[in-house]
């Protein structure tokens, strides 16, 4: 088997569909975001929820993705040779979801502080998505960015005088060092991580 097949077969078994299905939420989140949004995109709420969250999408399959559904099957493949298909796995997911969130913060913006905020807020998604996907069942795992989600939306990611809570990330400015660290160290930790082993089994142990 070359190793071109290798990986399509690996890429198949860990969700290459539910990838792509995020990437186009991604990018259709991003680009029906209100108009006036395109103008001010830090200051309206509900295109900042629209725009600045969409990344979430990606963190959520990426979770569900770093995950081994056929462990039995794969068990006769070699660590070095699994670890190579992770690692490659890993990158490819990252460069398929920068493309479509700088793609996407080109389309709604001539600047380039909506495409820099998507590619580090994705980051972060991916980082976040990925230690869930490593602890938590598949069902699970996306549990955290959605939940997260949830609580943008439900309180804000701003305070009244107008200036980012200390949790929101996304919303921080786009070329904020403590955010950017934030996203780039969880995206490192995680994929490290995964590199070494795969996810929580998606079945539980039999009793």
């Amino acid at each position: 088997m070359t190793p071109a097949v290798m990986f399509w077969l690996f890429a198949r078994s860990r969700g290459l569909a539910r990838i792509l299905v995020a990437a186009v939420l991604v990018v259709a989140f991003i680009v029906i975001a209100p108009t006036e949004v395109v103008a001010n995109p830090f200051h309206d709420q509900r295109g900042l929820l629209l725009v600045a969250l969409a990344p979430v999408f990606a963190g959520m399959a990426w979770a569900m993705s770093v995950q081994n559904p056929f462990a039995d099957l794969e068990g006769a493949t070699g660590s070095a040779r699994k670890a190579t298909l992770r690692g490659a796995w890993t990158i490819t997911t990252t460069i398929v979801f920068l493309v479509v969130v700088v793609a996407g913060g080109m389309i709604v913006s001539q600047t380039a502080e909506m495409p820099l905020m998507l590619a580090r807020n994705m980051l972060l998604s991916m980082g976040v998505g990925g230690l869930a996907g490593l602890v938590l069942p598949r069902g699970a795992a996306w549990l955290p960015l959605g939940l997260y989600g949830i609580l943008c939306a439900l309180v804000g990611m701003v305070d009244l005088s107008g200036q980012a809570r200390l949790w929101a990330l996304p919303y921080y400015d786009a070329y904020s060092i403590t955010a950017g660290v934030v996203a780039v160290s969880a995206w490192v930790v995680a994929a490290a991580i995964y590199v070494a082993r795969d996810g929580t089994s998606v079945e539980p142990p039999p009793t």
